[in-house]
């Protein structure tokens, strides 16, 4: 998982998780962008990454 506080672009925070197909190749990426005036660092890691690993995950069996 990446995270990424304002380093590209004042005001936007994002999460990267990467996909793996079913051998663990890395594949893509699953991605989550939200304004920091709506969400925080700290509630896209504990509340928003666990959902999108989940979806990467899922996303990564489907291949």
């Amino acid at each position: 998982m990446a995270i990424n506080s304002e380093e590209l672009e004042v005001g936007l925070l994002s999460i990267s998780v990467p996909v793996h197909d079913p051998d663990g190749r890395l594949v893509a990426a699953v991605s989550v962008s939200a304004s920091n005036s709506r969400v925080t660092v700290d509630e896209l890691r504990d509340r928003f990454a666990p959902v999108v690993k989940v979806h990467a995950a899922a996303l990564g069996r489907q291949l």
